[in-house]
């Protein structure tokens, strides 16, 4: 049986979304057979409603009672014959229950970017010692501001700069003095990476991957509570792999008990595929969510 407990939390501080910002969230956790899972569909990021999702959740109860020992990590449901929900927070949800049952007792260490804006990651003083990956927020301050911060960093530290689509060409020329993983989303047009001569990794477009011949392109990245679920990301990162791109796992706001699967996930795909260094921010995001996961120096673990 699925024990259901309903959350509303407010976040810490306001958290920056596409047409405003998320103050609190609500959802649900689910626990089954020892252990949890989360629903909570981000409706600011996609179409799904809460209601609706919590409706088609309890339909799959008494499905959860007569499962087989089948787990194939790249198949919806691991490979469990159920019927496909219609709404993705609901698969994320259920795949979770499933991922973290199987995996429960998995000693997890995997690396993260930090992230930012400028003036964030300014005042958070980012280690110049230490060999980390650091996201930043770029096309949100001035330009000469954000040159004298990225030219600032040491070549230890490894850059992926989210233009968010709010980038303009030509793009600066001291970019190619960075240590540059990648810039992440920068123009909204799909031709427009085409012809791009720096790393990029496709966000908000990243289904439609196989659309550019590019071999510039290094890395999707992919928020699997809104798009493709669990067993998807997993896929696609499998799939990606053979084309010598990397799948970034991404945080959409889940809470400590979502990103617990999403740990798992990216774990996982580290093993098998390309490692790197996954987005899965916001452990301490959100007030009163008690959990056992631990974030330091640019690495999270579940111990």
């Amino acid at each position: 049986m699925f024990k259901i407990e309903t959350f509303d939390v407010k976040t810490r501080q306001p958290l920056p979304l596409p047409n405003g910002e998320l103050n609190s969230k609500k959802g649900l956790f689910v626990e089954w057979k020892g252990v949890h899972a989360e629903l909570s569909p981000l409706e600011v990021l996609s179409s799904e409603k809460y209601e609706e999702c919590l409706d088609e959740l309890k339909q799959y109860e008494k499905l959860f009672e007569n499962l087989s020992d089948t787990f194939n990590l790249d198949e919806a449901f691991f490979g469990q014959k159920l019927p496909l929900p219609k709404n993705v927070s609901v698969l994320f949800c259920l795949e979770s229950l499933l991922l973290c049952h199987q995996f429960q007792n998995e000693k997890i260490t995997l690396p993260v970017n930090l992230m930012g804006t400028i003036e964030s990651l300014a005042k958070m003083k980012v280690p110049h010692e230490k060999e980390l990956c650091l996201k930043v927020k770029v096309a949100k301050t001035s330009e000469n501001d954000e040159k004298m911060f990225l030219l600032s960093m040491p070549k230890n530290i490894k850059l992926r700069l989210d233009g968010n689509q709010k980038m303009q060409r030509p793009l600066p020329d001291y970019y190619r003095k960075l240590n540059l993983d990648y810039l992440e989303e920068p123009f909204t047009d799909i031709e427009s990476y085409q012809d791009m001569s720096l790393p990029f990794a496709l966000d908000e477009n990243v289904l439609k991957w196989k659309e550019i011949e590019n071999t510039q392109l290094k890395a999707l990245v992919v928020k699997p509570s809104v798009q493709l679920s669990l067993s998807g990301t997993y896929k696609l990162a499998k799939e990606a792999a053979k084309k010598n791109i990397k799948l970034i796992v991404s945080s959409a706001y889940e809470t400590p008990v979502g990103l617990n699967s999403l740990l798992i996930l990216a774990h996982l795909i580290n093993e098998n595929f390309i490692p790197t260094e996954h987005g899965l921010n916001g452990l301490e995001w959100f007030l009163d969510i008690p959990h056992q996961l631990v974030s330091k120096d640019g690495v999270v673990s579940n111990f």
